[in-house]
């Protein structure tokens, strides 16, 4: 995601549904589906911070990093969760799947060896 997410094309993202939003005129149902789109791209950035710093801890930075940047993920699906836009359960797993399992494998170590 975060090399075919940029941070170019995730602004520009970001400026369309900030301009949706600003539609004189949204009814609910649109701006509700607008709130939708911004959650989904917060969520979407965030991941990809996590992904970024777990590529880093690869290489050799400390884990703390990663956990802080899990961390803010984690919070922010707290805001997720209530509005029943994603699958939680399905986020978590491939959480466990891409980033905390091979951590408490230790997987990350392999390439300092």
């Amino acid at each position: 995601g975060d090399t075919m997410f940029t941070p170019e094309v995730m602004a520009r993202c970001y400026q369309l549904v900030d301009a949706a939003a600003k539609v004189s005129g949204l009814d609910k149902v649109s701006a509700r589906r607008v709130n939708m789109l911004y959650l989904g791209l917060k969520q979407m950035e965030l991941a990809m911070k996590v992904q970024k710093v777990y590529r880093k801890c690869q290489a050799g930075a400390p884990l703390s990093e990663f956990y802080k940047a899990y961390a803010e993920l984690q919070e922010f699906r707290k805001v997720l969760e209530p509005t029943f836009l994603t699958d939680m359960g399905r986020l978590y797993y491939y959480d466990n799947l891409a980033w905390l399992k091979p951590i408490r494998e230790k997987k990350y170590l392999l390439k300092k060896k």
